[in-house]
């Protein structure tokens, strides 16, 4: 927590709450000595000397305030809202005491109840304060609308508040909501130029937009800045291969890789481009370098490789071993799946489709990939179930909205297979041009 807390909540509680004239300079003494204490970082003593000062003037607001802070940094919740209680039973518009009591409430985990405190002194009156807690408290509660107006509500009374800014559109990128994000990201950047995490987080959103050229130019300006941060240079390369510069892409992989081998996902999507380019033998070194890092999702990405490389010896030996050291994680059931297709296995591959099943009931790839083989094998209901579901784990599925479109296409609903059809397409599924001709037609 911020040493200046304590500070800043004696003296807006001096500005705004009323202290006897006569009582006010010997209380100021107490309060100074405990805030030369606080700003030392010694809040043991900050808290012995309010708790003397509080002998002597126990009604004092600034002092009260100040002892619920410290209280609350040093995480004794209950007194931190025993002296916001006692404020606001002594005191009328005492904004800075209900948020010191919602900021308690919040940080101690009862949020319904900070968000009641807040509310309970906004209805009092407009403070910054109040308005910011309450939204913080919202959005833990996932009360995303009330949580936007709160935000909102703190930035028209606090307009050059940047910081915040960038709080708000963190919070809903997290939210998964990256349009409202970039507004408000663009705005704290605006203010913060130098801002490594606003710049990061602008650019990540603007990733998840797919507006990979303006992805590029925020990335570039984060790159050139701060040089030697791996995670700018990594979404730099993801926006550049977004936007088919694939060179570029790899260079700012390799800058990433460099500067942290612990970002394995560079190395894959160094694999992925070089194998796009036909140069196997690089794709291989840089897939094995990346599942040498022990992270599930690279190794399995290698096992992946493998598999669509006609290697089902090595494929098959890999996804043994990590079946048998994640049984947890669905994945490699899914591609031994493939691979035993592929090898013409398919009630073997099944099982392993049900098993990938059985420990994601969404997994859309498991579910589109046994579509498939209840359609190839003219199970048309169970494969229009399979594809529902998939859709409705990941609207935006390349293979289960291709999956679909085949089978609206089969049902004569001209409309619906063409919606299914360009939502796989725009997933980059590859499709027969006689088929989509076909159901384009």
């Amino acid at each position: 927590m911020n040493r200046l807390l304590p500070l800043l909540a004696l003296l807006m509680a001096l500005a705004v709450l009323p202290v006897h004239a006569a009582a006010q300079s010997d209380a100021l003494e107490y309060g100074e000595q405990a805030l030369a204490a606080m700003d030392a970082g010694d809040y043991d003593e900050a808290e012995s000397i309010l708790r003397k000062g509080l002998r002597a003037f126990p009604d004092d607001a600034g002092l009260l305030m100040a002892s619920g802070q410290v209280a609350l940094y040093k995480g004794d919740f209950r007194t931190a809202i025993r002296r916001a209680d006692k404020v606001i039973d002594l005191y009328e518009q005492a904004f800075p005491a209900h948020a010191l009591k919602g900021d308690a409430l919040s940080i101690s985990g009862e949020i319904e109840k900070a968000v009641e405190a807040y509310q309970t002194g906004l209805e009092e009156g407009l403070d910054a304060g109040l308005y910011l807690g309450m939204a913080r408290a919202l959005a833990e509660l996932d009360r995303i609308p009330e949580s936007t107006v709160a935000y909102e509500g703190f930035l028209e009374l606090e307009p050059g508040a940047f910081e915040i800014e960038l709080e708000f559109g963190e919070m809903l990128s997290d939210k998964g909501l990256p349009e409202e994000a970039v507004r408000h990201l663009a705005r704290g950047v605006k203010g913060l130029p130098d801002s490594i995490e606003g710049l990061h987080n602008l650019g990540v959103c603007l990733l998840n937009l797919e507006r990979f050229e303006d992805a590029s130019r925020v990335l570039d300006v984060l790159v050139a800045k701060y040089p030697d941060f791996p995670p700018g240079h990594f979404h730099l390369g993801v926006a550049l291969e977004g936007s088919g510069d694939l060179d570029a892409a790899v260079n700012e992989y390799k800058a990433c890789a460099k500067l942290d081998f612990n970002i394995p996902e560079a190395l894959v999507r160094m694999g992925r481009i070089a194998e796009k380019q036909e140069d196997l033998y690089l794709a291989e070194k840089r897939l094995t370098q990346a599942a040498m890092s022990g992270d599930i999702e690279s190794t399995v990405e290698f096992a992946s490789f493998l598999v669509r490389n006609k290697r089902p010896r090595d494929a098959r030996s890999l996804l043994t071993r990590l079946k048998r050291m994640h049984p947890e994680h669905p994945r490699p059931h899914y591609e031994m799946a493939r691979l035993l297709r592929l090898t013409g296995a398919p009630v073997e591959a099944r099982e392993e489709l049900r098993s990938a099943l059985n420990l994601d009931p969404g997994y859309a790839d498991a579910l589109a990939e046994l579509g498939w083989m209840e359609l190839r094998d003219e199970r048309i209901g169970q494969a229009e179930a399979l594809a529902a579901t998939a859709l409705e784990a990941d609207p935006g599925h390349g293979q289960a909205n291709y999956l679909a479109a085949v089978l609206a296409h089969l049902d004569d609903e001209g409309e619906l297979a063409e919606t299914f059809l360009s939502k796989a397409l725009a997933a980059g599924v590859e499709i027969p041009a006689e088929l989509r001709a076909a159901i384009e037609g």
